[in-house]
């Protein structure tokens, strides 16, 4: 008897550290459980944003400006297009979300940005004409959440739509002079990469973006960010 005692001991200890382990780990589910519950009570979302700079801004300035074997239009006609001041805004935007299951959203969002745009003499500086343009694009798509607390997510999200420009021979211009003849990135494709979003609060909440795509960008490959206010219900 003396000999099978330790080992029956052991088993006791084994069996009540697995039964500590089971409730506790049980309780931990439940929890989380819960919280997906509470998560799931407010189904729709939306939040109005404002971007830092919308994908027409790339389109304009691009990495070119940057390479250091630019030598400037090729041709006299080349320098009177490329002749002006274009001021974009940035772009505002309004999201809806709809929680789907457990940790994933379907998503969508419309953009707009406007640009003003000067035409100028490259030889006398006079001002020639001026135009007042617009952006707009229309996504759909997934967010998919991280983290979920009772005032705080984090989440990353993919979206993928149209982008409609207003009628002007100003949004080809950059693709018209491209060296290798065509942009990398369809003007009517709309797209945007978030890869870190943040929320902070429960129905009226405040959010956060940094990303990459059609509503904001910074310059070229750089990522863009977007701040917002939105409600729960």
């Amino acid at each position: 008897m003396h000999l099978y005692q330790p080992v029956i001991s052991v088993m006791k200890y084994r069996l009540l550290f697995l039964a500590t382990f089971m409730v506790s780990f049980g309780s931990f589910l439940n929890a989380q459980e819960t919280n997906l519950r509470n998560y799931t009570d407010n189904r729709f979302e939306i939040i109005v944003g404002c971007g830092i700079a919308p994908i027409a801004a790339y389109y304009d300035t691009g990495i070119g400006v940057m390479d250091i074997w630019y030598h400037g239009p090729e041709s006299v006609q080349e320098m009177y297009d490329r002749c002006y001041d274009a001021t974009y805004s940035p772009t505002y935007s309004v999201e809806f979300a709809y929680h789907l299951k457990k940790r994933w959203d379907i998503c969508a969002n419309l953009g707009y940005s406007n640009v003003s745009v000067d035409h100028f003499d490259p030889f006398t500086n006079q001002k020639l004409n001026h135009e007042d343009l617009f952006t707009i694009d229309a996504q759909l798509g997934a967010r998919r959440y991280h983290v979920i607390k009772n005032s705080f997510r984090m989440y990353t999200q993919v979206t993928v739509g149209v982008n409609i420009n207003s009628n002007s021979d100003f949004w080809y211009i950059p693709i018209k002079y491209d060296s290798d003849g065509d942009y990398p990135i369809p003007q009517k494709l709309g797209f945007q990469i978030t890869g870190l979003g943040l929320a902070f609060g429960k129905k009226l909440f405040g959010s956060f973006e940094v990303g990459w795509g059609t509503e904001y960008v910074i310059l070229g490959l750089l990522p863009g960010m977007k701040a917002g206010i939105g409600y729960r219900f």
